[in-house]
């Protein structure tokens, strides 16, 4: 078995648009970023590891909890 990991497609975002997340109240920084579209951590496609690893028969059967899986993209892998 490789491993060596798939690159990923995308972007990290930039510092710019998250440094005024940083000047958030902690009680409303989520939801000012769903608000704003600002969803950084949602790929719109599971993990490119996760695919990796499913794809190469690496993980074990069985169930997993995914919280806070946002748009459920990686639930759906």
């Amino acid at each position: 078995m490789s491993t060596e990991l798939p690159a990923s497609n995308f972007p990290v975002p930039a510092d710019e648009n998250v440094k005024p997340l940083e000047k958030s109240s902690s009680t409303n920084r989520w939801d000012k970023c769903w608000e704003e579209g600002f969803t950084p951590w949602d790929l719109g496609a599971p993990t490119p590891i996760l695919v990796h690893l499913h794809s190469t028969g690496s993980l074990p059967m069985g169930r997993a909890l995914v919280p806070g899986c946002g748009c459920v993209s990686l639930a759906l892998c």
